[in-house]
């Protein structure tokens, strides 16, 4: 099996439905998550306590995004831990705007931030080098 370089990080860009409704552009830097990562973020099981995806995905987004261009009132928000839990929750829900948009009839689970986020960072090939 012949093997590439792989980029510790790569960055990720997508356009995005804003607050008010505005076209908005977001860029991550996010390390690599594969799929045998996921059970690490599935909480130990509490009786009477619903088992969220939403909760698995948001928390390995927390790991997995290590910078952001996002700003409040003019300035950068630093992309530390407390910030990811604070705004990630928010940003994660956004719609993405795709090229086509006009032309596709089904709505697709990527065109959730979140999940747009999660397949870029779990796809290896968006980390080979060049």
């Amino acid at each position: 099996m012949e093997v590439k370089r792989i980029n510790p990080t790569a960055t990720a860009t997508f356009k995005v439905k804003a607050q008010g409704g505005g076209e908005e552009t977001i860029t991550f830097k996010v390390r690599m998550l594969g799929l045998h990562e996921i059970p690490d973020y599935v909480p130990k099981a509490e009786k009477g306590v619903k088992l969220r995806q939403s909760k698995i995905i948001t928390e390995a987004l927390i790991d997995t995004v290590l910078g952001w261009d996002i700003t409040l009132d003019g300035q950068p928000i630093e992309c530390n831990e407390a910030n990811r839990r604070e705004w990630l929750p928010y940003l994660l829900g956004l719609k993405v705007i795709r090229e086509d948009e006009g032309q596709r009839d089904k709505f697709s689970l990527d065109d959730i931030l979140g999940m747009a986020l999660l397949y870029f960072a779990g796809d290896p090939e968006n980390f080979l080098k060049n």
